[in-house]
């Protein structure tokens, strides 16, 4: 109602929509922005449509899957941020810009040309993506015009087009939000970060004159217009102007019907004149209380596809009654489109007694928007016990629909045996299927073991292409003796029963060996045989021990990124002289952190140094920290009660390099002289584990954003300081979200999935976890980068420059 009232649910599930648009057949289209790896997507917002954040029970951003609705195409790149979306009409762009979309992308400074097709009732892209505007060619100069010394200046957020056909874009600067900066701080790069722009954009060809569109007729009150008059401007790409030739129809009401009747079937009209002059029509006979005699004939007769639509549309906003059986007769229509609309019409009115015609109308219905439109309104107009008898009823697709229908509803049973309904088989839904390697970075080889419970077949693939029913049955291990990502599902027959798990294994280089610290042989009493060494993975939200829940809350700068030997907590009361044993490659600083609550036996922290340093931890427990200097070659530990007493919790090992320190801006950029892209190569594939967020050809994993042409957006400068202070600026998407948990952890990361049975956080060191909902106690904003802040510690100023270098090299 006017006046923002009794607002309509339409569409949901969406992560950050920024803008939509309607086509000259009000059809939508709409940009969202992803929660980190899919990349940022183009969607087509459809009544009832879940788009999948949030889901019920299935997350799937682009709407494969029948639960979800589908999207229409992703954006180039993971790094991309769509904001707004502008449909062209106008004439002074050429033919080739005419009935498109144009996309802006706020990161990537640039806004591309979208001309879609239809694919059933889907619209799709009819050919790739374009840029017709690229500030990323000049590092985001605005188009040639530099600014002080901002960042960026073309950063487009919304797009309109002016009556001269000219387009007008809305940019902002270079940050997310503000924050308060004091005047003595206020430098040309600060307030470069907050200033917005309007950018006008048009052809080398001669805008539309004033002339032609600031005609006589504006000076007069529109009441006074003849009706070719009105009948210019409902097709005029000025959104304004065409409401208000619309309603002024609408007011002359039975005095204009006749005329437009004959105007909208004399095939004269653009398809967003007779779109707009079809609807004038439709509220024409609504305020008459007319039989709609002339709708329902271009509904069922017309020979123009969009006219059918729009009346059949019109048919259900005006809850036409008599239309019902018209709309059942076009349930089985030949197009796609006319049966979602004549299903979203009879959502409009409603069944009544008609269900056994409807059912049987769209028992056969296999288009995806069409089946996914009729399942939505199947269960708001039918209750629940009949869609559960339509169960076992004996066509495939309505047991699909009812079944869908009572899964969104939360049918916790139904959803776990999902594949019985969809795919026509009783295999379970989600068969386990786990895969593990006996080092995920190894010398010579590493053996990759597979493992479930099921009786089905494991297919694999080590190219990082998703494996199918025809590729390698998986025996119970292979041998690997080179770097490879592995994935593997569970397969009956032809069917899919498992989710794609994967696994990455690195080989070590000699030149990496000699660089990066490594531990091996870990061995000694009790369980400490089977901990193992988590190379650079000292976070926040990282798990402290291997048999509890607890998290690492606060770490001390010079341990981030530390390697962390995780021990186990149930050890706590092991007083062995010699507990724990593990071999380096290199000289390292071993780091030790006990239980503050005690002071730790004199025979574990022999030769060790008190620090200043605390570690602290999800349960409110804290840690002193001791250190010392070890060589390279085996280290013993006693126990964590060694002499008989000590700490009621066990204690934690950590190690880095020996002369690992700080590193600066300033020195990495000194050491820009003398750059070597093959070693920064390796340093992103080995010991700086970029590869574990940012896919680069077909190695590593692409959840953080896009690196390849990054030259073109951003500077040296820029890479530098995201590598060693990642916090500064945070590429939308890419934040920490910290989740505290009711068992007592708490985690840092980037949700990346979300259903209401499960969450998928990725965490700082690129694993993925996966928690329940109702496990959540606290969500809220971490305001960090999803990046580690721990480079600093980890790379030298030469292994940033070099890094930094190769990256901008990519191409």
């Amino acid at each position: 109602r006017a006046g923002g009232h009794d607002l309509e649910l339409y569409a949901r599930g969406m992560r950050n929509p920024w803008d939509m648009c309607m086509d000259s057949g009000f059809n939508w289209l709409a940009t969202d922005n992803d929660p980190g790896p899919p990349a940022d997507r183009i969607f087509m917002p459809i009544r009832h449509g879940h788009y999948s954040m949030r889901h019920p029970w299935k997350f799937d951003w682009m709407g494969k899957h029948p639960a979800v609705a589908p999207s229409s195409d992703l954006f180039p790149s993971v790094s991309g941020s769509g904001t707004g979306v502008v449909f062209y009409t106008s004439e002074h762009f050429p033919e080739e810009y005419r009935n498109r979309h144009l996309i802006a992308d706020w990161t990537n400074n640039c806004i591309f040309l979208y001309k879609p097709k239809w694919k059933g009732a889907l619209q799709v892209p009819a050919e790739e993506k374009r840029k017709i505007i690229d500030g990323g060619v000049t590092q985001a100069g605005d188009l040639g015009y530099k600014g002080a010394k901002g960042r960026s200046l073309f950063r487009p957020t919304d797009i309109e087009v002016g009556p001269d056909g000219a387009l007008y874009i809305a940019g902002w600067g270079s940050v997310y939000g503000t924050e308060y900066v004091p005047k003595e701080k206020w430098t040309p790069e600060e307030s470069a970060k907050y200033q917005g722009r309007v950018f006008r954009l048009r052809h080398e060809s001669p805008l539309i004159a004033q002339s032609k569109w600031n005609t006589a007729k504006r000076k007069k009150e529109i009441k006074t217009w003849s009706f070719e008059e009105l009948m210019e401007d409902i097709g005029h790409q000025v959104h304004v102007w065409r409401v208000n030739a619309q309603d002024e129809l609408v007011r002359r009401g039975g005095s204009v019907r006749s005329e437009l009747i004959k105007t909208i079937e004399s095939n004269t009209l653009t398809e967003t004149q007779a779109t707009w002059s079809l609807w004038a029509l439709g509220h024409i006979e609504k305020d008459r209380n007319a039989n709609h005699a002339e709708i329902l004939r271009i509904a069922l007769e017309s020979g123009d596809l969009n006219l059918r639509i729009q009346a059949t549309r019109v048919l259900g906003e005006n809850k036409v009654i008599k239309a019902v059986p018209v709309l059942i007769k076009l349930l089985t229509d030949d197009e796609s489109r006319i049966r979602t609309a004549a299903m979203q019409s009879l959502d409009r009115i409603g069944w009544g007694g008609h269900r056994d015609a409807i059912v049987d109308a769209i028992a056969p219905e296999s288009e995806r928007i069409a089946f996914y439109t009729d399942w939505q309104v199947m269960r708001r107009q039918l209750p629940e016990n009949e869609r559960r008898e339509m169960l076992t009823d004996e066509r495939q697709g309505i047991r699909r629909m009812a079944a869908l229908g009572l899964m969104e509803e939360g049918d916790r049973d139904l959803q776990r045996r999902a594949l019985s309904f969809l795919e026509g088989s009783d295999a379970g839904f989600g068969a386990g299927l786990t895969i593990r390697a006996s080092q995920r970075n190894f010398r010579d080889s590493t053996k990759v073991i597979f493992e479930t419970k099921t009786p089905f077949q494991i297919r694999f693939t080590s190219d990082g292409s998703n494996p199918t029913n025809t590729s390698f049955k998986a025996p119970k291990e292979i041998t690997v003796s080179d770097e490879m990502t592995i994935k593997a599902a569970i397969f009956d027959g032809k069917r899919r029963v498992s989710e794609i798990e994967s696994i990455t294994v690195h080989k070590i280089s000699e030149s990496e060996w000699k660089d990066r610290l490594f531990v091996e042989g870990i061995g000694g009493k009790g369980s400490a045989k089977s901990y193992r060494a988590n190379l650079d993975s000292l976070q926040r939200g990282v798990t402290v021990y291997a048999d509890r829940q607890y998290t690492f809350t606060e770490i001390p700068d010079a341990l981030a990124g530390a390697t962390h030997l995780r021990t186990h907590n149930d050890d706590k009361a092991n007083f062995d002289a010699e507990f724990l044993r593990f071999q380096t490659n290199l000289p390292a600083v071993l780091y030790l952190a006990y239980d503050g609550r005690t002071a730790p036996p004199k025979a574990l922290t022999a030769g060790m140094e008190k620090t200043d340093m605390m570690l602290k931890i999800s349960n409110g427990e804290s840690f002193p920290v001791y250190r010392r200097m070890v060589e390279a070659g085996e280290v013993v530990l006693a126990g964590n009660k060694a002499g008989g007493s000590g700490g009621e919790s066990m204690y934690q090992v950590f190690l880095t390099k020996e002369g690992a320190g700080k590193t600066t801006i300033s020195e990495v950029k000194g050491a820009l002289a003398k750059v070597d892209l093959k070693h920064g190569e390796e340093i992103f594939f080995g010991r700086g584990t970029c590869f574990a967020c940012h896919k680069v050809g077909d190695r590593g994993v692409a959840i953080g954003p896009d690196l390849v042409g990054i030259g073109k957006r951003r500077d040296m400068d820029y890479v530098i300081q995201s590598t060693l202070e990642p916090d500064a600026y945070i590429v939308e998407g890419f934040q920490q979200t910290s989740l505290e948990m009711k068992d007592g952890r708490v985690l840092f990361g980037m949700i990346g999935e979300e259903t209401a049975l499960s969450l998928k956080l990725v965490l700082l060191t690129g694993e993925q976890i996966v928690v329940r909902p109702d496990e959540i106690k606290k969500r809220s904003d971490a305001k960090n980068s999803i990046m580690p802040a721990s480079f600093s510690n980890t790379l030298s100023a030469q292994d940033v420059a070099d890094i930094s270098a190769w990256i901008m090299s990519l191409k």
